[in-house]
C-alpha cells in the first residue's frame, strides 16, 4: 500500500511539473534541487545454511594382534670376583698379596619373553559412534522495499 501510495505522489508530481504548473519549493535547509522519495521494489537474494549433525553407531571390524607376555623369575647365578689374599714367598719369606678368582652366588631376575599368535577368530568387531554433519545451502530471492531518492525540477527561493 505505501508503496503505491509514494508511486502515485511521484507520478503525480512529474505530471504536473509538466504541465507548466507551480513547483514545489525547495527546502530550507537542503542545498538547492529537489527530490521526491519513490518507493520501489528489489529482488534481495538470501541465503539460507542448515547444517544437520546425526549420531549413528557403526560396528568395525579389528584384526586381532600378537599378544606378548612377560614372566620375571628371580634366580641365583654364580659369579666370579678378585679377592686379594696374603701368602708368603716360600724363597724370600716375605709376605705378598695376590689377586686371586673367587666364585660366588648373586641374586638376579631372569626375563621370560613369550609371543604368541592371535587366536582364532581372527577379527572382532567393535562398536563406534560415529558422527555426521551435513550443509544444506538455499538460495532464494525475496522482495524488498527500497527508498530512492529521484530529482526533479523545482523553483527555489
Amino acid at each position: 500500500m505505501r508503496k503505491v501510495c509514494s508511486l502515485v505522489c511521484g507520478l503525480m508530481l512529474m505530471l504536473s511539473a509538466a504541465r507548466g504548473e507551480e513547483l514545489p519549493t525547495c527546502p530550507p535547509t537542503k542545498a538547492p534541487g529537489c527530490y521526491v522519495e519513490q518507493c520501489r521494489t528489489v529482488n534481495r537474494t538470501i541465503l539460507n545454511a542448515v547444517i544437520t549433525e546425526t549420531k549413528c553407531v557403526t560396528e568395525v571390524e579389528q584384526k586381532k594382534g600378537y599378544t606378548v607376555k612377560f614372566k620375571e623369575i628371580p634366580t641365583t647365578v654364580p659369579f666370579t670376583r678378585m679377592v686379594p689374599v696374603c701368602r708368603i714367598d716360600p724363597q724370600t719369606g716375605q709376605t705378598i698379596t695376590e689377586m686371586q678368582p673367587q666364585t660366588a652366588m648373586q641374586k638376579a631376575t631372569t626375563t621370560y619373553i613369550v609371543v604368541l599368535p592371535p587366536e582364532p577368530p581372527l577379527t572382532t568387531t567393535k562398536k563406534v559412534e560415529q558422527k555426521r554433519m551435513a550443509l544444506q545451502v538455499t538460495v532464494g530471492h525475496a522482495p524488498a522495499e527500497v527508498i530512492e531518492k529521484i530529482p526533479v525540477r523545482c523553483r527555489c527561493k
